[in-house]
């Protein structure tokens, strides 16, 4: 798998003069675009990226993906998740019967 990317063009498809894109990709795919004209301001451009990355969980995987998990080891923190929401879910359903 190919490393997540993330550049400035101030070419692309739909910028037009003066404008410039920011993208996030994967694989050649862009997962977050965010286009810019000449008079936005560059913490606003940032502040929408940021978001928009966290939305779409690119964040989360780069994480995850940071360093090799073996399987074993993915099964194991797999199960413990699935442990973790079978108990919040009978703790909120113990509270929601519980008056």
């Amino acid at each position: 798998m190919r490393e997540e990317v993330t550049r400035i063009c101030s070419e692309g498809p739909g910028t037009g003069a003066g404008s410039f894109l920011i993208v996030a990709s994967t694989e050649g795919w862009p997962v977050v675009e965010i286009q810019l004209a000449e008079t936005d301001r560059l913490d606003w451009a940032l502040k929408q990226f940021r978001r928009r990355m966290l939305r779409s969980g690119m964040f989360r995987d780069m994480r995850r993906k940071r360093f090799y998990e073996k399987p074993s080891e993915a099964k194991k923190a797999k199960a413990k998740a699935a442990e973790r929401r079978r108990h919040k879910d009978r703790k909120r359903a113990a509270r929601r019967f519980d008056f």
